[in-house]
């Protein structure tokens, strides 16, 4: 039939006939044909024919700008399918938008996540999927330490010097992004500067502080504690448990600086090493979740900004043998702490 252009009488006889016993040079004929004589109409039988023959790698633009204009499948065959189409002289946009709100909305990632959505935004897509990408992207960097492409980071960038309104994710996502930079230039320091302000005012400590620059920490010092993080379902009950070498177990709640991200913070003098270990407590149950240790076991000699500075190295001088070097530091230690008890007798040290 499909040799004699009997299109329509094929087709309605393959509805009741096994279509994959048909050669699919001939289905392709078939399809192609209907697909056009039928204005490109969404039929869902013509649908599922089209995809089968996308499977079996035997297409041609007629029915691949069928699949893009209404297939909807799992995340993957829709990946396939603008991998497939890419480039072609017809517009994906409509598949693309698909693929990233079935994405989004099932929180899963794809290998071309990133292109598509530069795609679709170059093609002015959706603010609202253009935000919830952000946003997405922005927490799983945050959250679980996914990295974030850098065209995302400069969308971001972008998006915050039109002033434009970012979610406390998205704003710790692009300055996280700058402590990752080995080089900033002067705009980005002064981003950076304004985020890391923005945060500290809060009293918000996250690990990658420590790695920004000492010029924009300055404002707010970061000191030498460490901090342990740990991240799960919000509003959960999470302990942790922790001893320094040979003394007794402390116990207390962790504390939830944002929903689903708990810290705790500890400042350790040279040589002291502290074990710990992270409870989640659920329906009364406690279950060990991480332990591990940290210690503080190098000196940097920066130049002293404070009273645990001087501690520190007298305790290092100590450690590696220099015991005249300890005591003058100890002197130095005790004329600071003399002359701020005369000049600001209300301070306590």
């Amino acid at each position: 039939m499909i040799e004699r252009k009997l299109f329509v009488r094929a087709l309605e006889k393959l509805r009741f006939s096994n279509f994959t016993a048909m050669k699919v040079e001939y289905l392709t004929i078939l399809i192609s044909n209907q697909i056009q004589m039928q204005d490109y109409q969404v039929n869902d039988f013509l649908l599922l024919l089209s995809f089968y023959l996308f499977e079996q790698k035997s297409t041609d633009p007629v029915i691949l700008k069928y699949l893009v204009l209404y297939y909807y499948g799992t995340l993957r065959q829709m990946e396939d399918l603008w991998v497939a189409t890419n480039g072609m002289d017809f517009s994906t946009f409509d598949l693309k938008e698909r693929i990233l709100v079935q994405m989004l909305y099932t929180e899963n990632y794809l290998q071309h996540s990133d292109e598509i959505f530069q795609q679709y935004m170059d093609e002015n897509g959706k603010i609202l999927i253009r935000d919830a990408y952000l946003s997405y992207y922005s927490f799983s960097y945050i959250m679980k330490n996914i990295p974030l492409n850098h065209f995302l980071h400069v969308r971001l960038e972008i998006l915050f010097e039109q002033k434009e309104e970012l979610h406390e994710m998205e704003l710790l996502a692009l300055l996280k992004g700058y402590s990752q930079r080995s080089v900033l230039n002067e705009k980005q320091l002064d981003h950076a500067g304004y985020l890391y302000q923005l945060f500290a005012r809060r009293k918000f400590k996250l690990q990658f502080f420590w790695d920004l620059p000492e010029q924009i920490t300055q404002a707010y010092p970061l000191n030498e504690s460490r901090m342990i993080e740990h991240h799960c379902k919000p509003q959960q009950h999470v302990m942790i448990s922790y001893r320094l070498r040979n003394q007794d177990v402390h116990q207390e709640e962790m504390n939830q600086v944002f929903p689903g991200y708990y810290q705790k913070e500890f400042l350790l003098f040279f040589g002291e090493i502290l074990e710990y270990s992270i409870h989640e407590i659920q329906e009364e149950k406690d279950y060990t979740v991480r332990s591990g240790t940290i210690d503080n076991c190098e000196f940097t000699g920066t130049k002293e900004q404070c009273f645990y500075d001087c501690v520190n190295e007298i305790l290092y001088q100590n450690t590696i043998g220099e015991p005249a070097l300890a005591a003058s530091k100890m002197q130095i230690l005790k004329q600071k702490r003399l002359w701020i008890k005369e000049n600001f007798g209300l301070l306590e040290l």
